[in-house]
């Protein structure tokens, strides 16, 4: 029996190593309840065994002996792991949580054993200052000077957001295999952006954002991500008639915070929410443009595609997706060039995606650069093609594209001046709650620098880009000062009660 129940237990923590790693927070706290639970079990069982081999008590109170060792056992197990969590410092728990899996295991179950709330002054400064507040509920400074951008005034407005893209998988950004000559060639007239950056690696995360140019997970938790005009609403104002062809599910559906927007489509006159497969989309995309007879009447147009997300498996197949939407991407450049040729076509990703790189797979679960770095390119028609080495978040294509095609009288909340170099780009994991988000890592990049902070397991990562660009050493313990640094524009951004 005692040699069952230790079997289950481990067939409940090789499930938990080994499935579905990093997603289902309670599946796999199921999971590791389940391996303790059992292992008491298995203690109750052997000291029954005990009892009745050595007659210590007499029949009757072994069941009673039984169950008092059970509750013994599991409340000195909770306390000694709640008190093991709290104790370790930042640089022990990095240690454990990215070096031993059994060791990370215990410690996430006293963390969760806890009963009281989990504060983060191991990660961010107690003291929290509201300088940057403004930025997160304001659009992110546009991604070049204004200045720059007047020679498209007026144009249409073509987006096309990839599903689940890579950068770092696309010609333009040095990926030797030609998967993608079609946005190669774009690229190659275009504004290209080398470090851009997804506030989340989550879709319901980002492409709110992107349609608003402010973090929506982010302000959702502060309890600030309803009023804000889209993109749409800003260039409807301007003339422009509005249309997304993107599925509303990619939105969190029926959640309260974005329930007003998705009442009235995002702004969008419309939104055709079904999800075809991407060759559809195009033609979908393509009979609604031939249908807009008028060049008179300024459109703003965007078409989401889903194909790099629906690969059945591996990184070859994937490969094969983006070969494939590279060429639906194609068809619909090639007729709005011929129809429409005063058209700013802007291209980026909500995401990307892990094959194993640092131990996970798909997207959602950490901030490394394979899932929080995208495309980013920016066609204007008359504009110099160029490329933009600094760090820039995607959520900086709202302002950019108003500047550019409505100019700053479009919307007054815009800033019309560039960030700075070193300006801080930020990006966040947030779970869904029944009500709101939560965010339970927070990234920074400044230069070539990145720290991330794992909220709830309260310890830092910092990276040098320039040097270790795959993210495998982590050197916050010899940067301490550094890294304090980089957690202030963190507490700013995120506005953390301490």
């Amino acid at each position: 029996m005692v040699a069952g129940l230790a079997g289950l237990a481990f067939v409940f923590y090789l499930m938990d190593q080994t499935i579905l790693v990093h997603f289902y927070g309670f599946f796999h706290v199921t999971l590791q309840v389940g391996v303790f639970v059992v292992l008491e079990c298995a203690l109750a069982v052997l000291a029954i065994s005990t009892c009745k081999a050595r007659q210590w008590l007499p029949t009757g109170r072994r069941d009673v002996a039984a169950v008092c060792v059970l509750i013994l056992g599991t409340t000195l197990g909770a306390v000694s792991l709640n008190h093991a969590s709290k104790a370790a410092s930042a640089p022990v728990r990095a240690v454990i949580y990215q070096h031993s899996t059994v060791a990370a295991t215990l410690l996430d179950m006293g963390r969760r054993l806890s009963l009281q709330p989990r504060r983060h002054n191991d990660v961010i400064p107690t003291a929290t200052v509201v300088r940057l507040h403004g930025a997160v509920d304001r659009p992110s400074p546009p991604l070049v000077d204004p200045r720059t951008l007047t020679a498209g005034f007026g144009a249409d407005i073509l987006i096309i957001t990839i599903d689940t893209l890579r950068a770092d998988h696309l010609g333009l950004y040095g990926n030797p295999t030609p998967l993608s000559p079609h946005l190669d060639a774009l690229a190659a007239e275009s504004l290209v952006f080398e470090r851009a950056y997804t506030p989340s690696p989550y879709t319901a995360c980002a492409l709110p954002s992107l349609v608003l140019g402010m973090p929506f997970c982010v302000l959702a938790r502060m309890g600030k991500s309803q009023g804000h005009p889209t993109i749409a609403d800003v260039m409807a104002r301007s003339g422009y008639n509005t249309t997304a062809f993107v599925r509303d599910g990619y939105f969190p559906p029926g959640h309260q915070t974005v329930k007003s927007y998705g009442d009235r489509k995002f702004g969008f006159d419309q939104l055709w929410g079904e999800r075809p497969t991407d060759p559809a989309q195009t033609d979908r995309t393509l009979s609604f443009l031939a249908s807009q007879t008028s060049l008179d009447q300024k459109l703003l147009t965007w078409i989401h595609y889903m194909g790099p997300h629906e690969y059945p498996a591996g990184i070859g197949q994937y490969r094969e997706k983006i070969r494939a939407v590279d060429h639906e991407v194609g068809r619909l450049i090639a007729h709005v060039r011929r129809t429409r040729p005063r058209t700013i076509i802007a291209v980026t990703s909500d995401h990307g995606e892990e094959f194993g790189e640092h131990g996970g797979t798909k997207h959602g679960h950490a901030l490394y650069e394979e899932l929080v770095r995208v495309p980013l390119i920016v066609y204007i028609p008359g504009t110099p093609a160029r490329r933009i080495a600094r760090p820039v978040p995607i959520t900086a294509l709202f302002s950019t594209l108003v500047l550019a095609a409505a100019g700053p009288s479009a919307d007054p909340r815009i800033v019309p001046q560039v960030g700075a170099e070193d300006a801080p780009v930020l990006a966040t994991i947030s779970r869904r709650t029944s009500s709101t988000f939560r965010q339970t890592q927070a990234m920074v990049v400044v230069r070539d620098q990145k720290l991330i902070c794992h909220l709830e397991r309260d310890y830092c990562q910092l990276f040098d880009l320039a040097s270790d660009p795959g993210e495998r050493t982590d050197v916050a313990p010899q940067h301490a000062d550094r890294v304090r640094q980089l957690r202030v524009p963190l507490a700013e951004w995120l506005q953390l009660e301490q």
